[in-house]
């Protein structure tokens, strides 16, 4: 028993060590840093620091480890990567403004404001990725995650089970499974954290006092319903309620994430307009056709819109698709599975699969994101023969929202995924929609596209 609770302290301070002094090292860099690009973006006014405010600054930023301690980051367990990221960012914003609003306040601004902004708009992009970088690399040596009892019957334990493996990131780690109810040996080897997996007890908060565990985690079983921006209230006598906000209604969060949208997609259209062109030339010179392919796809309130994409495929494309569907009992299996094939005929040979693997065929849509009749993230626009086959409820709840260049599913797997896994994904995303995931999707695009996994 004694070793069970030295292991499970272990795993609870390295991993909190590892981020706590990671994020102070960074940040103190980061420091130095905007000090020297303080001093470049305006050299006729130079800093003049002296030693005590130097080291003040630097023990100043240790306000954002404090705050990220304080919001359970250290290390974090039970937080899914969207968490994550508010909190980091949301934390290191508050922290160094109120370092600012100090210096302004108390010291008349001895400190240069121009460098804390700087370490500002650094530390929101680093640190989160540093935590990243931090958890995988603790996760491959075996030293991310604790450890938890998960109860319930065997369905469901599996059910769980398979969602704590695909995000290992969250760090829950199922040591022990038993049935429920929980039998007299339910106490296992000191863990202190239990889950329980879909419980239909009617009895379940007189099982649940007798179980010797800190904390209890209880699954409903409320099938693929909103789980972000939901919270427990009560109404009295034990009776709990879910308060869910629905973002994905409209008000402010459709005028932000329309604003949003427009001003990265505008700049985004102008960095990769030279990319663009030059994909274009080479399509033209490999294949006969035009260089640019609209094709009519569902929108918002299922209204219609042209969308542009770079040609990646033959001129008799579609009549290379029946003959290989006609001909390929296994091509017809897995076209009914995904809508994709892995060895696809219609592409264009040299530069077509190039185009799909790394996404540049896409970046035309940011001219559809411009136009309001695409968002960057959102469900992807299906063709008709594709959206025949949506269930109507998941029709109809996609309708709600602007497609996007890139979404929940593109990340989750991208083209790998199963039509019904796909559906699931995409209700997912709109019923838990947020501005923080939306971008950690982007950012989560970003390294789906450099490694190419996944598209076709």
């Amino acid at each position: 028993m004694m070793q069970d609770k030295q292991f499970d302290r272990d795993w609870l301070l390295l991993p909190a060590l590892v981020l706590a002094l990671g994020d102070t090292a960074i940040l103190q860099v980061l420091l130095n840093i905007s000090f020297m690009i303080r001093n470049a973006l305006i050299p006729e006014y130079p800093l003049a620091v002296g030693v005590m405010h130097y080291f003040d600054l630097h023990a100043a930023t240790l306000l954002v480890p404090a705050g990220y301690a304080l919001a359970g980051l250290y290390p974090g367990y039970g937080l899914d990567p969207v968490m994550r990221l508010r909190l980091r960012v949301s934390v290191a914003v508050v922290a160094l403004l109120a370092v600012i609003l100090f210096d302004y306040l108390a010291q008349s601004g001895s400190w240069s404001r121009g460098t804390l902004l700087i370490t500002l708009a650094l530390s929101v992009v680093i640190l989160p990725a540093w935590e990243t970088l931090a958890i995988n690399l603790l996760r491959r040596y075996g030293r991310w995650g604790q450890r938890i009892v998960l109860f319930g019957v065997e369905p469901a334990r599996h059910g769980i089970k398979k969602r704590l493996l695909a995000d290992p990131d969250i760090g829950w780690r199922v040591a022990e499974e038993a049935d429920w109810p929980p039998t007299a040996d339910a106490a296992q080897r000191g863990i202190r954290l239990a889950m329980l997996a879909r419980p239909s007890d009617t009895v379940l908060p007189a099982t649940l006092d007798t179980l010797p565990y800190r904390r209890i985690l209880v699954v409903p079983d409320f099938g693929r319903m909103q789980n972000e921006s939901v919270e427990v209230r009560s109404i009295g006598q034990g009776t709990l309620v879910l308060d869910m906000r629905r973002n994905v209604a409209g008000g402010l969060n459709a005028m932000l994430k329309r604003g949003s949208d427009l001003v990265l997609g505008l700049l985004a259209l102008l960095v990769a307009l030279p990319m663009i062109a030059l994909a274009a030339l080479a399509v033209k010179l490999l294949s006969p056709g035009p260089a640019f392919y609209a094709q009519q796809r569902h929108g918002r309130h299922g209204i219609h819109f042209r969308l542009w994409k770079l040609r990646t495929m033959v001129p008799d494309a579609e009549a290379r698709l029946t003959d290989v569907l006609q001909h390929s009992a296994a091509a017809r299996v897995e076209w009914e599975r995904s809508k994709k094939l892995t060895s696809d005929p219609r592409i264009i040979p040299a530069i077509g699969n190039f185009l799909r693997r790394y996404s540049i065929d896409e970046l035309p849509q940011l001219w559809n994101v411009v136009r309001g009749e695409m968002s960057l993230v959102g469900p992807r626009p299906l063709p008709d023969y594709h959206e025949a086959t949506l269930a109507p409820d998941t029709r109809a709840l996609r309708r709600l929202v602007r497609p996007g260049i890139t979404g929940l599913w593109q990340v989750s797997g991208r083209s790998d995924l199963e039509q019904r896994e796909m559906e699931e994904i995409d209700c997912i995303y709109i019923r838990n929609w947020s501005l923080w995931l939306d971008l950690h999707i982007l950012l989560k695009t970003v390294v789906e596209v450099l490694l190419a996994r996944g598209a076709r």
